[in-house]
């Protein structure tokens, strides 16, 4: 099974998403998502993770777990989730995404072209009903 960690950073209630190079051929229909690294299976979700939002440009503090996901577009994939907190940087485009950008919560449903798990959107649901949001 193909292993991917996925970090949903939040800055200010806003979370970043990344608009895909290349669609991905386990999931064909995706071009939007949430930063995301393939994972061996002797490797540490935690510090995968660490070194991924490293990567694009963020200095971050990783806040939680979340969940795992098998998507139901590919049961060949595991999808490890962890919240993760922005402190500082701007993301920068990698090998794998084209642009970044900082959406509220449930925008991801306008731009994400996957099927959405049932648990990451009712994260993003609570997320969004529980952030004050300052003009």
């Amino acid at each position: 099974m193909k292993r991917l960690v996925v970090g949903i950073l939040i800055r200010n209630g806003y979370i970043l998403i990344g608009e895909l190079k290349n669609r991905d051929m386990d999931i064909p229909r995706m071009t939007w998502f949430f930063p995301y690294k393939k994972i061996d299976e002797d490797e540490s979700p935690r510090l995968k993770i660490k070194e991924l939002v490293k990567e694009i440009g963020i200095t971050s503090k990783i806040s939680k777990y979340l969940f795992t996901v098998v998507p139901s577009e590919n049961s060949n994939i595991e999808q490890i989730f962890y919240e993760v907190e922005y402190l500082k940087g701007i993301a920068k485009p990698n090998d794998k995404f084209l642009k970044f950008i900082w959406v509220k919560p449930t925008q991801v449903f306008k731009y994400f072209t996957n099927m959405i798990d049932m648990r990451v959107s009712d994260y993003l649901k609570i997320l969004e009903r529980t952030t004050r949001y300052t003009v």
